[in-house]
């Protein structure tokens, strides 16, 4: 039996690695890194950044630039992701499914009816039009023909 020595660079690497970063570290005085720390969070909560924000829905409506904090921009990510994912379970409940279907069936029912009769009288419109310029076409032609026979 020889005995080998097993040498895992991995840990190795990432020991010195870890002692590097501490004694680094330890060489910046404390009230130097309160002063970083408190520029970090005031530039997080304080310095605004560009953003620039889709107007409207539905097709390219313009694109609009704003200004937000580092802050204001992450809560904003995070709160529409939370609210996406809340409407995504409301909305796959079955209850609410129901709810809707109901609230559809009752516009529909009453907005079908409306709807047909201004078709209707489009409809209508449109028809009498054309009937009453047809009318008025043929006695047109009617008199010029008549008034061609007779010889004016």
């Amino acid at each position: 039996m020889s005995s080998e020595i097993v040498l895992d660079v991995e840990i190795v690497t990432e020991k010195l690695r870890d002692r590097i970063r501490s004694s680094f570290l330890d060489m910046i005085p404390e009230e130097s890194w309160d002063k970083i720390i408190k520029k970090e969070f005031d530039e997080y909560f304080t310095r605004k950044v560009k953003v620039l924000v889709q107007k409207g829905y539905g097709g390219n409506k313009g694109v609009e630039e704003m200004h937000h904090t580092e802050f204001e921009r992450v809560f904003a990510d995070v709160f529409n992701e939370e609210c996406d994912k809340y409407l995504r379970e409301y909305f796959r409940k079955d209850e609410v499914k129901e709810r809707i279907g109901e609230m559809l069936n009752t516009h529909l029912e009453n907005a079908i009816p409306r709807i047909a009769d201004s078709m209707l009288k489009d409809l209508l419109k449109t028809a009498t039009r054309n009937l009453v310029e047809n009318v008025t076409q043929n006695i047109s032609y009617a008199i010029q023909d008549s008034v061609k026979s007779s010889g004016y």
